[in-house]
């Protein structure tokens, strides 16, 4: 674990210089150990989730990869609200809505143009989201639950519906609209993806 036991805040303009730790974009100050309980967290305005996040190494369909850090912390999904977002064919982001923006914790200029892939989840099974392409591709609908990972590194659930966009018999990309997921469903989908990682580890 990259910072168990630690708090992490984003450093003061006197600090912007003294270095500090990397995370999903911006730089961290590391400030608390095994000491420091939700008392002192609260009473010093930092969010919990910054405590004890995981480093992660996510590859790609594409043979990309990339570093994640992520938490255990869930942000609730919006009561009432409807996740919006459109793509191109490559999964490029064309589209978000106020609610994606909002869960997300990116701000709208650094969700359009970038990879849905910036919001994959280390917990989330390879094959989902081989099965999620293997069926848009073919111009139909797929729906399934999935981990989301925020930029802050928490995490929110949803239940995705995707659906190709297809003008003059063509397709031209893809819409994803994500709803509040059914709390009574997702204890068995957890146990499942977990799963289905491990039997992912057994074959790499």
């Amino acid at each position: 674990m990259l910072f168990a036991n630690t708090i992490l805040r984003p450093p003061s303009n006197s600090e912007a210089d003294s270095g500090g730790v990397s995370w999903n974009g911006a730089t961290y100050q590391i400030l608390g150990k095994t000491e420091m309980n939700e008392t002192s967290i609260q009473s010093m305005k930092m969010p919990v989730q910054y405590l004890s996040c995981q480093e992660s190494r996510l590859t790609y369909a594409d043979g990309s990869s990339r570093t994640v850090y992520h938490s255990d912390w869930e942000v609730p999904f919006p009561e009432g609200l409807l996740i919006v977002s459109r793509t191109d064919l490559r999964g490029i982001i064309t589209h978000a809505n106020d609610a994606f923006i909002q869960i997300s914790g990116y701000r709208k200029e650094e969700l359009i143009g970038a990879s849905h892939c910036v919001l994959r989840h280390p917990d989330m099974p390879k094959r989902v989201f081989g099965d999620l392409w293997q069926t848009i591709s073919a111009g139909k609908k797929w729906q399934g639950y999935i981990k989301n990972l925020r930029k802050d590194g928490a995490h929110y659930w949803v239940f995705a519906t995707v659906v190709p966009n297809i003008r003059a018999g063509t397709v031209v990309g893809y819409t994803s609209v994500r709803r509040q997921p059914a709390k009574a469903k997702l204890e068995a989908v957890i146990a499942l993806y977990r799963h289905w990682i491990e039997l992912e580890g057994e074959t790499e």
